[in-house]
């Protein structure tokens, strides 16, 4: 799990997810790394889906909902640090894989930090059941 950015790559038509850093902030403090994640992974696990987190107002429905065709492919390529000309046509390529082999979803985001538990269960009850269908 990471809040912006994710390491992956592809290993046999199958798509992995490096962890990086195995702290959170469940709290607004940027000047401070947070607290040490006691379930961190410390190693790559393969990908099985990826949460898209859309930000909306303190008061407004959880929704999940699945990203289809360019809408999907331009909600990965928002979590590139850079475009490098040189990488364009590989990137573009691992992207188009990437959004062909893993199931990508929009969910929108409370920013009310009261929810965040609210937001944890969302996401945890959809990986465990709900499936492609559209969750509140």
């Amino acid at each position: 799990v990471t809040d912006d950015k994710l390491p992956t790559y592809e290993s046999g038509g199958r798509y992995f997810g490096v962890p990086a850093h195995p702290y959170h902030r469940p709290y607004r403090k940027p000047e401070d790394l947070g607290l040490i994640s006691p379930n961190f992974a410390d190693e790559p696990r393969e990908i099985s889906a990826i949460y898209v987190l859309d930000k909306r107002e303190p008061d407004e429905e959880i929704i999940i909902h699945p990203l289809k065709g360019i809408e999907k492919f331009s909600r990965l390529h928002e979590g590139a640090e850079m475009n490098f000309s040189f990488m364009n046509r590989e990137y573009v390529s691992y992207l188009s894989k990437l959004a062909n082999g893993v199931k990508v979803y929009n969910i929108t985001i409370p920013h009310d930090l009261n929810r965040l538990d609210e937001v944890y269960q969302s996401i945890k009850g959809h990986v465990l059941g709900v499936g492609d269908s559209v969750s509140k």
